[in-house]
């Protein structure tokens, strides 16, 4: 190997050991999220601190405002211009969303290159596949995945999604329009008509006959 070679690979060697000691986690995960993603949904190979907002990304559904019980729904992650490399996503109560404490709601279904994920280790009570991550790198600009609502309401929802746009750009939590459990109507209740019990019939009394006249 001629000295211009060696130099060269001493240099990128040198590179590649500096950005592991200065990013440990730039070695990405391309099996997707690990079980230790669950709580705060922060993708667990990053160690910088996530973007701001939404960037270029946006959650949309076809649930409306409302949802049925164990019904399933489609979840479109949008990303017109961007790729998605990257991506976890979870159903959450939309008030306490944020919270690391707050569990999966619901099922997700297959997708090709993407994968459920298991948090019943931190959420007991939550579904096996109550959380889908990717199975392997993505470079897509837009997924959808379907998704069962659980057999009992669990009052207003959100999709939350976290996403690798790609190192060291991610974001954390990019939520949707929140749905609430669909009002079933209920008839009212009727109430058996009261018949006021039957009145006896009227006594008559016997005609009294004054008594005839005696004969003298």
């Amino acid at each position: 190997m001629d000295l211009r070679r060696m130099r060269g690979l001493s240099v990128w060697l040198l590179l590649v050991g500096t950005l592991h000691r200065c990013y440990p986690g730039v070695q990405a995960m391309s099996a997707g999220a690990p079980t230790a993603a669950c709580g705060d949904m922060r993708p667990q190979h990053l160690s910088m601190p996530p973007m701001a907002g939404n960037g270029p990304y946006s959650i949309a559904t076809d649930i409306g405002a409302t949802y049925e019980p164990s019904t399933t729904y489609t979840i479109a992650v949008l990303s017109p211009g961007s790729e998605i490399v990257g991506i976890f996503c979870q159903v959450r109560d939309a008030a306490s969303a944020r919270d690391a404490s707050s569990p999966p709601v619901g099922t997700f279904g297959t997708v090709t290159n993407l994968r459920p994920v298991d948090c019943t280790g931190t959420f007991p009570g939550a579904s096996v596949s109550g959380a889908i991550t990717h199975s392997d790198r993505l470079r897509v600009t837009g997924l959808t995945i379907p998704w069962t609502s659980p057999p009992v309401p669990a009052g207003d929802l959100q999709v939350r999604c976290s996403i690798v746009q790609g190192f060291p750009t991610f974001y954390v939590q990019i939520p949707s329009a929140t749905f609430s459990p669909a009002v079933v109507a209920t008839s009212a209740a009727t109430e058996p008509a009261t018949t006021a019990p039957a009145t006896d019939a009227a006594t008559t009394e016997p005609a009294t006959t004054p008594p005839s006249p005696t004969e003298p």
